[in-house]
């Protein structure tokens, strides 16, 4: 949100209860516009997303959805789970920048599918997912002009201790 670049979060997880509620208050805390009107289709969701953000003037759409992928983000190949994945469908709609996905739980490093920068961190934490896009001037605003990412292991990490104290009850009340 610097040098008057604007982003905007699409809610498009709508598999899990609180997922979206969980992405708006990210965005109020990060002060980035969140759009999450719609509830029943998550391709319908980003596409008014899109739409919502690009009437707001945003330079980067990011819409995160815990779908996944229904062919190979590699060769395009259907792998038969388009009943309940669409990740590869969201990835070529027109407008979104970057696509975060899960679901499938699969460690997708950072790439490009079609227009989109696709990527999905794995399962349990084991990976996080880092893309930095490079932001170029286009007329009064900007458009992404690049990218460099990596799906970063964790296991090496050492937790941080303010969080370990603030979920320690959660922890053994589910243990």
């Amino acid at each position: 949100r610097t040098d008057g670049r604007i982003p905007a979060l699409v809610a498009a997880d709508l598999q899990r209860p609180a997922a979206i509620e969980q992405l708006e208050q990210l965005g109020k805390q990060i002060q980035v516009p969140v759009s999450s009107d719609e509830r029943e289709d998550p391709v319908a969701a980003a596409r008014k997303g899109v739409e919502w953000a690009t009437e707001q003037g945003a330079d980067v759409v990011i819409v995160v959805v815990h779908g996944g992928f229904e062919r190979d983000p590699a060769t395009g190949a259907d792998n038969g789970t388009g009943n309940e994945n669409y990740a590869w469908r969201l990835a070529q709609l027109p407008g979104i920048d970057l696509l975060l996905t899960g679901h499938t739980h699969e460690d997708i490093p950072p790439r490009t599918l079609g227009a989109t920068v696709v990527a999905q961190p794995g399962r349990w934490a084991d990976f996080v997912t880092r893309v930095d896009l490079d932001l170029v001037r286009q007329g009064a605003g900007w458009r992404v002009g690049g990218w460099h990412g990596e799906n970063l292991k964790t296991a090496d990490e050492r937790p941080d201790p303010d969080v370990e104290d603030a979920v320690a009850g959660e922890e053994k009340r589910v243990k």
